[in-house]
């Protein structure tokens, strides 16, 4: 189990570390339930990248002659 501070309480609580869930759920002492996004999914998960577009290449009109 590995310990985490919430940021809206400022309280230490702990989690655990093999939960694949993408939310972890930390009930404040005034009975507020708060979402922390999960650390151990943040390295886990690949960035999206947009395909790589090539440019056509200039046709050059005195190549054909």
């Amino acid at each position: 189990m590995e310990e985490i501070m919430c940021p809206r309480c400022k309280e230490n609580f702990e989690y655990d570390s093999n939960d694949t869930r993408p939310y972890i759920y930390h009930e404040c002492s005034d009975g507020f339930m708060y979402g922390i996004k999960n650390p151990n999914l943040i390295s886990r998960r690949k960035k999206w990248t947009p395909p790589v577009k090539f440019k056509p290449k200039k046709i050059i009109w005195q190549e054909f002659k």
